[in-house]
């Protein structure tokens, strides 16, 4: 989840080449006139953003900034060429026609001051020019600093990173000669993540009040093909009376946290909790037909948009666990208006839980990837209904030895609330075949118990030979965990 979002890649700053020597006057040819706009024997500074040859000639694109502060966005026919990033010297000679000159290139900045720009400090910069190296193994790019102390000043900047002139960038200082970028691009989908998740999470409701209604429903006349998908909901219910963990696994692969990707890599799921969820609302708006279109639009749309177009949506505060949300007016008989309420709303909730975990998946800034997996499960514990949320995180270091490849750190967080244990919150590290944890009890009566059980615990954990660690308890729950921030810096120019 980093950033809640975007990979970023490590960049190097090398060593530039020597500043380019002015040239001598150019006659360019503008695809519109500038009359009424600048006048003749006026002057423009422009900078080349693309180049590229056609025919006889060379083509370039231009921005420019006029008096009033309005920028233009020129073509221009060239008889030579100008390299992207360069800044060129208009003089307006009065329709299309314009004298261009190339003023000489600063020398960009070889090595940052650390007591100036300290590790940690962001600058935004913009992509000037940018070519493959000799090699072929990476890029060279020159990019302009926007902000800061090094304002209007140049990096030469090395990456595997393949940009454009004019890519809009975020870089984190890492070292005097190594920055961190994250392109505009990336931070902007995680702006659009930011939104999806508020607004799912605005809609969710819970999944254990959607159950007991269905519980409710279960005696009463339905329609055959309703009554048959109800049924297989209810038959997804973890009995705890004689759990397993392969149980508990193919609970959590059918919670409706992977539904699209088994969609888009063509397997069933026709056991998924999300996929009949789908199924119980287009089945009730047919028995319903005077039910509300917008009840559907809160599904149907976002499976497809999921399933088919592959949108990525990302979190706003992504918490765990998942704060329980009853919609109003639920002390009425259950009936069929009710259940396609809360059929939505629990649709919803699963998309909440899948747009947190995709916040959460992501390269961190010492380039470790963070992968996300989070859902819930229901368990049957006598007559009390309960849902069991689980969350897997896996944490590939950073590989500096080809030899001895760095071993995943496993992050798992369980929390449920059975009686007579009330609300408990597990949560435990796996790295090396290496487990240890803490567990969190709201009752001190709980806390007493597990403290008395938690020999055997790691009894049945060495049993599956995993080596066991430290484990405790505490009363409450666990501290709330690092938020981070979307920072909202760029639009983009093409937008």
């Amino acid at each position: 989840m980093a950033e809640i979002g975007g990979p970023r890649h490590s960049t190097s700053i090398i060593q530039p080449s020597l500043a380019n020597a002015p040239h001598a006057s150019v006659a360019l040819t503008l695809s519109r006139s500038l009359d009424g706009l600048v006048k003749a024997g006026e002057q423009l500074s422009a900078q080349v953003l693309t180049s590229r040859p056609d025919a006889k000639a060379h083509l370039l694109t231009l921005q420019t900034k006029l008096a009033s502060g309005r920028e233009l966005t020129l073509q221009a026919t060239s008889p030579r060429a100008f390299a992207s990033g360069h800044t060129l010297v208009l003089q307006v000679q009065g329709g299309t026609q314009v004298a261009a000159t190339a003023m000489p290139q600063p020398t960009p900045i070889t090595q940052l001051d650390l007591k100036q720009l300290p590790p940690g400090t962001q600058l935004q910069l913009k992509v000037l020019t940018h070519q493959a190296t000799s090699n072929g193994q990476g890029f060279t790019l020159t990019a302009l600093v926007q902000n800061g102390p090094l304002a209007g000043q140049r990096l030469s900047l090395e990456t595997t990173l393949k940009l454009v002139a004019g890519t809009l960038m975020t870089a984190s200082i890492k070292s005097a000669q190594e920055i961190s970028l994250t392109p505009a691009t990336q931070r902007l989908e995680q702006a659009a993540l930011l939104t999806q998740l508020n607004t799912h999470a605005a809609k969710q409701g819970s999944l254990e009040s959607l159950f007991k209604s269905l519980q409710g429903l279960n005696s009463q006349p339905l329609p055959e093909g309703l009554k048959n998908t109800i049924g297989s909901l209810l038959g997804s219910i973890v009995q705890t009376s004689s759990p397993s963990a392969k149980t508990i696994a193919n609970a959590f692969a059918n919670s409706g946290a992977f539904m699209e990707t088994r969609l888009l890599a063509g397997l069933p799921v026709e056991h998924d909790i999300k996929a009949q969820l789908l199924r119980v609302i287009n089945q009730l708006h047919t028995a319903l037909p005077t039910a509300a279109p917008l009840v559907l639009t809160q599904a149907m749309p976002a499976l497809l948009r999921e399933a088919l177009e592959r949108i990525q949506p990302k979190t706003a505060n992504a918490t765990f666990p998942l704060a329980s949300r009853v919609l109003q007016n639920l002390d009425q008989e259950p009936d069929l208006q009710l259940l396609l309420r809360l059929a939505a709303a629990a649709v919803s909730r699963i998309h909440t839980h899948q747009l947190s975990a995709l916040s959460q998946s992501q390269t961190d800034p010492n380039g470790n990837l963070v992968t996300t997996w989070q859902g819930e499960v229901p368990l049957q514990n006598g007559q009390h209904l309960s849902f069991a949320q689980l969350r897997f995180q896996s944490e590939q270091q950073k590989n500096t030895d080809s030899h001895n490849p760095a071993q995943a750190l496993w992050r798992i967080d369980l929390a449920f609330d059975l009686e007579p244990l009330g609300p408990l919150h597990v949560r435990a590290q796996l790295h090396d075949g290496h487990l240890s944890g803490t567990l969190w009890a709201e009752r001190e009566i709980t806390k007493a118990l597990v403290e008395r059980e938690i020999s055997y615990l790691q009894t049945r954990l060495k049993e599956q030979d995993v080596e066991v660690g430290e484990f405790n308890c505490e009363v409450g729950r666990p501290t709330s965990e690092p938020r981070t921030d979307i920072s909202h810096v760029w639009v983009s120019e093409k937008v």
